[in-house]
């Protein structure tokens, strides 16, 4: 959507005019994502709550970025300033990250290991929110998400 794509531009550049005006849109998704996050950890089995959820995102990335925030940073910290989208489905992933043909750029598909107990950070299953329904299985992780990068 139109919002959607001027949200992770202003995020993404840190358009400050932008953020500014999004502001009371940026907070509510937050809070809704925070406490859709609440609902369904307080619905978990034992079990569940201590098991391990792989979810993918697969994206282009400039090579020159690659380089700096990802293979130079193997075992350190990456932290994302958008809202992240990601699936259960890792051949959905790999479409997103495209072929890498691409002059220039890397084809990037992200495996997130989260461990259920583990609540730093909100996300949350927002299939049933999405426009998309069950078929993408989507989890989104709320800005500032922090991930250790194991493996290149």
């Amino acid at each position: 959507t139109f919002l959607y794509r001027l949200l992770n531009k202003a995020l993404r550049e840190q358009d400050i005019d932008i953020l500014y005006s999004l502001r009371y849109f940026i907070k509510d998704l937050h809070e809704q994502l925070t406490d859709l996050h609440s609902r369904q950890v307080s619905t978990q089995t034992p079990e569940e709550s201590k098991s391990i959820i792989t979810v993918y995102r697969g994206q282009l990335i400039n090579t020159q970025e690659f380089d700096q925030k990802l293979r130079n940073n193997l075992n350190g910290f990456l932290s994302v300033t958008n809202f992240l989208s990601t699936t259960v489905s890792k051949p959905l992933a790999t479409i997103f990250a495209g072929n890498g043909t691409e002059i220039h750029m890397q084809s990037i598909l992200f495996q997130i290991d989260i461990e259920s107990a583990i609540n730093k950070f909100p996300y949350a299953n927002i299939s049933s929110e999405s426009a998309f329904g069950d078929t993408e299985g989507e989890l989104l992780f709320t800005m500032g998400a922090v991930f250790r990068i194991l493996s290149i």
